[in-house]
Parts: structure tokens; C-alpha cells; sequence
């Protein structure tokens, strides 16, 4: 049974070098305990085999238009399609920054230079571009909505305080007023005692002049 898997193998391997024209040691020498054949054609690391054999069951043969025959080569534009796909299974939209995003689409557009048909995480790299932009807009407009209403609260306690105070005002007005009325009603019976004293000022006067230098019993008995 080893004996079969070890022939396996080396005849994959010789297949490869046969596009390469590499040595075949060389090649047989990437294959484990590190790597693993894919499809018979790829030499890819052994964390990321599964993953590729995920992709060719779901998404079939996606090197099958390539202009690159090399294996070799292939073998390491698949490797760089897997990091893709597991650094998007390991983080989320809110980790994920702009620039990485950016350079995993620059990738896939080399792989489409080469007619790998990558169309299906390119539409997922666009959809996360887009989501990724709304969920930045959505961070902004929730923080300026914050500040938003936070300015809105300073502004209602203003307006809170201003009312105190045009309260406070109205109550000093109306007591203004009410002293204003009361010095007013002082004034009007001030004046009323003024005039009363006046008058009586005047008959007094009047009086004294009736008799001034006159007999205190002038006309008593004279007609």
C-alpha cells in the first residue's frame, strides 16, 4: 500500500516536472509531511488541501481556462486564493480594514488576468467593499448623530436655564409692578394730603389776615 502511494505521488510529481522541466527531486521534495497533492495536478500546503478540494467541489475545475500550465505556478495562485478565503472566515466587517480588502481584490484581479474563474469571491470581496463602506458610514453618522443629540441636550438645558431666568424676570416685573402701583396709589394719596394741607394752610391764612391789625372785637358791635 505505501509502495502504491509512494509511486502515485512520484508519477503526479513527474507529470509536473514535465510542464516544468524541474528536477525531480526538487518536486518530490515539497510533497510532505508539509504539502499534498490536489486534484493530481497542485502541491499546496496541508492546511489549505482541504480548503482547495472545498472550492473545486463547489466551484468545479477554476483553473480549467487558465493561460498559466505551469502546476507549480497554479499550485501558488490557489494557495494565495485559500489565504483569501480563510483571513475572510477568521475576521469580521469590523475588523477587516480597507486596505486588506483592497489588496484581496487586487489578487483576484490577477487571477481573472489568468482566467481563473474567481467570479464567486470576487462578488463576496465587492459585497464586503460595500458593506464594509455602509458599515463605515453607519459608524460616522451614528457619532455624528451622537454628538448630535448631545448637542441638542445642551441646548434644551440652555433653554431650561433661559426659562429659569425669563421666569425669574417675569416675577421681578410683576413685583416691580406691584411696587410701582403701590408708590403710584402713595403718590395719589400724598397729594390728596398735600392739597388737603394746602387748603388748610390757606384758611389759616386767611383767618389771621381777618383780624391782623385789626381790634380783636372789630365789628362786634358795628354794622
Amino acid at each position: 500500500m505505501q509502495q502504491e502511494k509512494s509511486f502515485c505521488v512520484t508519477e503526479f510529481a513527474q507529470k509536473a516536472l514535465d510542464e516544468l522541466d524541474e528536477d525531480p527531486e526538487e518536486v518530490v521534495s515539497n510533497v510532505g509531511p508539509a504539502y499534498e497533492f490536489v486534484k493530481e495536478r497542485f502541491i499546496v500546503k496541508k492546511e489549505v488541501a482541504p480548503l482547495l478540494r472545498a472550492v473545486f467541489d463547489k466551484h468545479g475545475d477554476i483553473t480549467s481556462e487558465c493561460v498559466l500550465k505551469s502546476p507549480k505556478i497554479l499550485s501558488h495562485h490557489l494557495e494565495d486564493l485559500c489565504d483569501i478565503y480563510m483571513k475572510l472566515e477568521g475576521t469580521t466587517i469590523g475588523d477587516i480594514t480597507r486596505i486588506e480588502l483592497d489588496n484581496m481584490i487586487e489578487q483576484v484581479d490577477d487571477f481573472e488576468r489568468v482566467k481563473m474563474k474567481v467570479g464567486w469571491i470576487r462578488k463576496r470581496l465587492e459585497l464586503i467593499s460595500r458593506a464594509k463602506k455602509g458599515f463605515l458610514e453607519y459608524i460616522q453618522l451614528k457619532q455624528e448623530a451622537k454628538k448630535d443629540e448631545e448637542s441638542s441636550a445642551r441646548a434644551e438645558k440652555k433653554v431650561e436655564l433661559y426659562t429659569r431666568e425669563v421666569c425669574k424676570v417675569k416675577q421681578k416685573l410683576s413685583e416691580v409692578k406691584q411696587k410701582l402701583s403701590e408708590a403710584e396709589e402713595e403718590v395719589v394719596a400724598n397729594k390728596a394730603k398735600a392739597d388737603e394741607s394746602k387748603r388748610v394752610v390757606l384758611d389759616i391764612h386767611d383767618t389771621i389776615l381777618s383780624i391782623v391789625n385789626k381790634s380783636l372785637v372789630d365789628g362786634l358791635l358795628n354794622s
